[in-house]
């Protein structure tokens, strides 16, 4: 009768524990290791080109629309010239846009000082849509494009790029389209997703363009007036 015997396994002369708990630490190790590094956080971002002409000390603004999809928390938006740099300013104001397609409320405008060629916005955005409005110089409420006119222009530049980014929210934003002013007056829309809410600026009238109008509209009816009453006397 032969004695069956179970095979002899020879210890593990390191001392090192067996493979299959030494592949377990390692995964325990690994998994620990993800669990406390940080957040991986997504950037969102657009951009756009300003022309510039200075010998009518002209530069041109653009509008960059974007959709909030679910409340942003303190976002960062940085607004940064991207080449030449570095260069003079750099200039952005905040718009939330109403279902109706007015630019209300302001939210922040920044930017514009000399030597100024990136900052960052900060603020707490609902579900909705808004705009950026960019340019070289510090925005008025009201200046939207085609250009803005400023004695400060910068020489030697026919255009600069930027770049407007969000870290964070990726899932959140989306940029939409952009409204491109020209150096002729004109204006340039892109749309990057279709059927975007993308409402033009309102027309804004300058102060004196609007006194002049009134003027020659009282000069008319005064005119008019004249006239009638010198048929009138002519008349009797």
């Amino acid at each position: 009768m032969v004695e069956e015997r179970t095979p002899h396994r020879s210890p593990d002369v390191t001392g090192r524990p067996p493979a299959r708990y030494r592949l377990l630490a390692a995964c325990l190790c690994l998994a620990g290791a993800l669990l406390a590094a940080p957040e991986a956080r997504a950037v969102v971002s657009t951009s756009g080109i300003i022309e510039i002409d200075d010998g009518l000390d002209r530069s041109t603004t653009d509008i960059q629309y974007f959709d909030i999809s679910a409340p942003a928390i303190d976002a960062d938006f940085l607004i940064s010239v991207v080449s030449p740099t570095p260069t003079d300013s750099i200039a952005a104001a905040l718009f939330g846009l109403t279902p109706g397609g007015d630019f209300s409320p302001l939210i922040e405008i920044e930017g514009g000082a000399p030597g100024l060629d990136s900052f960052v916005m900060t603020n707490s955005l609902g579900v909705g849509s808004y705009a950026f409005v960019v340019g070289l110089f510090e925005l008025s409420l009201g200046e939207y494009p085609p250009f803005q006119t400023d004695p400060n222009t910068p020489t030697g530049i026919a255009s600069i790029e930027y770049e407007i980014s969000i870290t964070g929210f990726d899932d959140r934003v989306t940029f939409t389209c952009r409204r491109e002013g020209n150096l002729d007056g004109s204006e340039t829309f892109q749309a990057f997703v279709p059927g975007a809410f993308c409402p033009p600026p309102p027309t804004v009238v300058d102060e004196p363009a609007a006194a002049l109008l009134l003027l020659a509209g009282l000069a008319g009816l005064g005119g008019l007036l004249l006239v009638r009453g010198r048929r009138a006397a002519q008349a009797t």
